[in-house]
């Protein structure tokens, strides 16, 4: 007993600067903000407490418990230590645990949370479990277990959402505290971003810290932002409804959460929101990292009963959009098999009552994997099948709990007696401070007098000053006026010599101006001569050569020309967006291909056949901006930007018409060019479709959960492919079976992205889809639409489920038969 003693008080020695660091946190409590329930873990007691919020908010079980084998905050992978933080229970794992290690049941915890991840902690697999043959102090990877008896006890109050609170020290008796008005603020800001999201505002992105939140999140927040100001733009009405929001402070950040409903044009969802704030260098708190759980809550329900509102009426907003939520993470603890050498090293000195060295750490870890890496566990999807977790790797052998309760009697009974004594040296601390503090406020009193005879001084020297200042002012408005008045004078006689000065000029223009017009009537007679000599020539030319073309006319750009360029063009484009066969009224037949000063290329004939290909089209949308007209002599050209969207796809690009002026004085096209070019115009024709394609999207989920066959293959095409059926037929009678057997009963999209695919609209999206045999999965939809001239169809479909890691049997089944039964 003394051997193992000398032991702990050695190792205590080794992990003291630890020790000291994770006891800087002291978990308090706030009022305001309160869960309705919570655990809290005292590492040092290795006790387990569960609270209750009856009024008042009282300690309803407690237990011992163990944790992990080192003291201090959990830094890496293996380090053997509990986490210190706010942590909350995602899902209970009730088979396929090693009873001995585990006990029958577990509760994953959400280590690493954002803050976490922010600060570059590592690990994962952090549960609250039992023991198939009882506890002992320390003796975890990380995890927190109590006995069988008392994880059946407290079990049922574990759901999901709870907050867990685990630190190095905590104080129940002192724990809960007013608060000082920081948990009202986070609350009231929680509440403020909610407001600034539903009005889709800029101010929303203000509540981040945009370079902490990329270090914490999967997205960067110029990607998160991105995605939120276009679905502020697509969506016509979102509503977020928030319940109480719960506020708790861990080691250096806060925790805001709520339940919350999201009501959009195109779906809703319920679940479990968290904020994760932290104060900037301006003081300021700011949002560093969210979570996003998706639960059925029955507010959906509440919502369509028109009974929402009337829940809580002071957290009820409008919104724009959701985000696809956040998968949870179902890892397992660290197992023996994820250990660096040095923590093995650490264990077999442990078992034989000595503390390691350096040397020793290094040679293991070079004996046991030359130039490999550890590899981590795998995660555990908690299924029906049986997973046998990793074993828990313990110290060697450790004192009996009964030693083990006799030392930690005599260590309470030590730091009681420290407690005392640091009392009584805290009472006279305060005696000495009430000392202190009457001396510093008679010190304070005396110089608030000086202060005010000083105020006085002050506002005499003021008031002199003012009066001479407005003595100054006064002279210097005098000087002003009298410049003013100057200056008027000035500037009347320097507008009569003007006046003069144009008067004369006047007179000089008007006699140049005789003189040009006399000059002007001579030319234009000289002119009319020349021309009818050039018309008389022309005549004669005409009749010498009379299989060829009629002599052109001049198509200089007038304003009457440029706005018959303009009809004409409009024309044109109004003919072939409504594939009308009025588009060859539009063209030269006889000069096509052949006018000088225009280019060579298709006959009119090819040239017609290319556009018939469009006016055989069942439809067609055509988008085109502003045209650009030159005039080079007796030809004009057209340039215009311009998108044709049709069955056969789409062409983009810049497309440039000459006219000409035809003997009954119309224009016509006598050459054209297509030079294909990316300009944009994708976008254009994406805002114009947006809104029919999410009608078509809302209507064919709507469809799928409520598996009404008809209706959901009424949005498919005839030779449609989806993951690997090919035509409706073979879909239809998959889904006839599938639904036969189990019912849709949730379909969830979110994310929506369109892209412009040379065969139709490509749209990506978030799904979220559960049935009635309780199967669920979440994944990445894929569709590509094409249009019928009335709606958009589904001609191909593709899924792929969330990625996850590999080299799990049992994950790899679940997956394929996910995939089988998934539509």
């Amino acid at each position: 007993m003394r051997g193992l003693l000398g032991f702990m008080m050695a190792l205590l020695c080794v992990l003291a600067p630890l020790s000291a660091y994770s006891a800087e946190w002291q978990p308090t409590l706030y009022n305001e903000g309160l869960p309705s329930h919570l655990v809290a873990v005292d590492k040092n007691r290795q006790t387990f407490m569960f609270f209750e919020k009856k009024s008042p908010f009282k300690l309803r079980y407690t237990y011992p418990c163990t944790t992990g084998q080192l003291p201090g905050d959990k830094q890496s992978l293996n380090d053997l230590r509990t986490p210190e933080g706010i942590y909350f229970v995602e899902y209970k794992i009730a088979s396929g645990l090693d009873f001995k290690e585990y006990g029958g049941i577990a509760y994953t915890l959400n280590y690493p949370n954002p803050v976490d991840k922010l600060r570059g902690k590592t690990g994962h697999g952090i549960w609250i479990h039992s023991k198939g043959l009882g506890i002992e102090p320390l003796s975890t990877r990380g995890c927190v277990a109590i006995g069988l008896k008392e994880i059946d006890e407290v079990g049922p109050s574990l759901v999901p959402g709870t907050a867990v609170v685990l630190a190095e020290k905590l104080d129940e008796t002192t724990m809960l505290q007013s608060d000082s008005g920081t948990a009202r603020e986070l609350r009231r800001l929680m509440q403020a971003w909610s407001n600034a999201w539903a009005a889709r505002s800029d101010k929303m992105f203000e509540f981040y810290d945009a370079e902490s939140y990329t270090k914490a999140m999967s997205e960067s927040f110029a990607a998160f932002r991105l995605n939120k100001e276009r679905l502020f733009k697509i969506l016509s009405f979102v509503k977020i409804y928030n319940r109480k929001i719960h506020v708790l402070e861990g080691p250096g950040y806060w925790v805001t959460w709520s339940e919350q409903l999201y009501a959009a044009s195109n779906l809703s969802s319920e679940g479990i929101r968290r904020l994760y704030w932290q104060r900037g260098k301006d003081k300021k708190f700011r949002i560093v990292g969210m979570e996003w759980t998706p639960r059925d809550l029955g507010m959906r329900a509440a919502y369509q009963r028109g009974q929402l509102v009337a829940e809580a009426p002071l957290q009820v907003v409008s919104d724009a959009d959701s985000e696809a939520p956040q998968p949870p993470r179902l890892d397992m603890p660290e197992a023996a098999g994820d250990m660096t050498a040095e923590a093995a090293v650490t264990q077999a000195a442990a078992g034989n009552g000595k503390v390691p060295d350096k040397a020793a750490s290094d040679k293991a870890a070079a004996e046991s994997a030359p130039g490999k890496s550890v590899a981590l566990s795998d995660p555990l999807v908690p299924r029906r099948s049986a997973t046998p977790p990793p074993a828990e790797v313990n110290w060697g052998a450790r004192p009996a709990m009964e030693d083990s309760a006799r030392l930690a009697a005599e260590q309470r009974a030590a730091e009681e007696l420290a407690q005392r004594q640091q009392a009584e040296e805290e009472r006279l601390a305060q005696q000495a401070a009430e000392a202190r503090a009457a001396a510093e406020r008679a010190l304070a009193e005396k110089a608030a007098a000086e202060k005010a005879a000083a105020e006085k001084a002050a506002q005499e020297a003021q008031a002199l000053l003012l009066a001479q200042q407005q003595a100054a002012e006064k002279l210097a408005a005098e000087k002003l006026a009298a410049e003013k008045l100057a200056a008027e004078k000035l500037a009347a006689e320097k507008l009569a010599a003007e006046k003069l000065a144009a008067e004369k000029l006047a007179a000089d223009k008007l006699a140049a101006e005789k003189l040009a017009a006399e000059k002007l009537v001579a030319e234009q007679q000289a002119a009319e001569q020349l021309a009818a000599e050039k018309l008389a020539a022309d005549q004669r030319a005409a009749r010498e050569q009379a299989t060829q073309v009629p002599a052109t006319q001049d198509a200089g750009l007038t304003p009457q020309v440029l706005a018959q360029l303009h009809q004409a063009v409009s024309g044109w484009g109004a003919a072939l967006a409504s594939r009308s066969p009025a588009l060859a009224d539009f063209y030269d037949h006889a000069r096509y291909n052949r006018e000088p000063g225009a280019p060579r290329g298709q006959s009119y004939n090819s040239a017609w056949r290319e556009l018939e290909k469009h006016l055989g089209a069942p439809w067609l949308r055509y988008i085109s901006r502003k045209p650009v007209f030159e005039v080079h002599g007796n030809l004009a050209t057209s340039r215009c930007e311009e998108l044709i969207a049709s069955p056969g796809g789409f062409s983009e690009g810049i497309r440039t018409l000459w006219w000409r002026k035809g003997d009954d004085g119309d224009l016509r096209i006598v050459a054209a060019q297509f030079k294909p070019q990316e300009l944009g115009l994708a976008a254009d024709y994406l805002d114009q479709i947006s809104g029919a394609v999410s009608e078509t999207l809302e209507g064919w989920r709507k469809a799928w959960e409520a598996g009404k066959l008809d209706d959901y293959m009424a949005y498919y095409t005839s030779n449609a492919v989806q993951q690997g059926r090919w035509g409706a037929k073979n879909i239809r009678n998959q889904k006839e079976g599938l639904w036969g057997r189990v019912k849709p009963t949730l379909v969830q999209l979110s994310g929506l992205r369109l892209v412009v695919d040379k065969q139709g609209i490509r749209a990506d999206m978030s799904q979220t889809y559960a049935d009635s045999s309780g199967h669920s999965d979440r994944g990445t939809k894929t569709l590509l639409l094409q249009y019928d001239g009335k709606q958009w169809l589904i001609a191909r479909e593709d899924w792929a489920p969330m990625p996850a890691s590999t080299g799990n049997p049992t994950d790899v089944a679940q997956a394929r038969g996910a995939e089988e039964s998934r539509p």
